[in-house]
């Protein structure tokens, strides 16, 4: 038998197996309302693989304002400066579009007891206002 016949089919498989799309890393959208004000919104999307703790992507919606690290949305621009998350806590700090300045600090604390999950913390926009906030991490991607 050639050579040929015997690699072609396994030639094919090589490029379906390189066609076949890879395992993407999920991420998860996690929203934050504001316990004190309806009107006051956190969102952002945490990637589950390494770096864990820094968010793609976040947004904050007071009455006041709206800022974003997303260009798409007409709001404020923000840029990421600074995350940690243990597991019992997330800190999130947003600064200008430069990073010349803090802008925002999203605080969330964590806690678990059996099927029992509580998230609450606190989005502070950094000489405006100061809000509570109750967060689900609900959807995963």
């Amino acid at each position: 038998m050639p050579l040929s016949k015997i690699m072609l089919p396994a030639l094919g498989l090589a490029v379906a197996a390189a066609a076949l799309p890879g395992r993407a890393l999920a991420t998860e959208t996690v929203s934050c309302l504001g316990t004190d004000d309806p009107q006051v919104v956190v969102e952002m999307n945490l990637g589950q693989g390494l770096p864990a703790d820094r968010p793609n992507w976040v947004r904050v919606v007071t009455p006041r304002g709206m800022w974003s690290t997303l260009e798409i949305d007409r709001a404020t621009p923000v840029s990421l400066y600074q995350s940690f998350d243990d597991g019992r806590s997330l800190s999130i700090d947003l600064a200008d579009e430069n990073v010349e300045s803090m802008a925002i600090s999203i605080r969330i604390l964590i806690a678990e007891e059996g099927k029992q999950v509580l998230r609450v913390g606190y989005v502070h926009i950094l000489g405006d206002s100061l809000h509570p906030i109750v967060c689900d991490f609900g959807d995963s991607e």
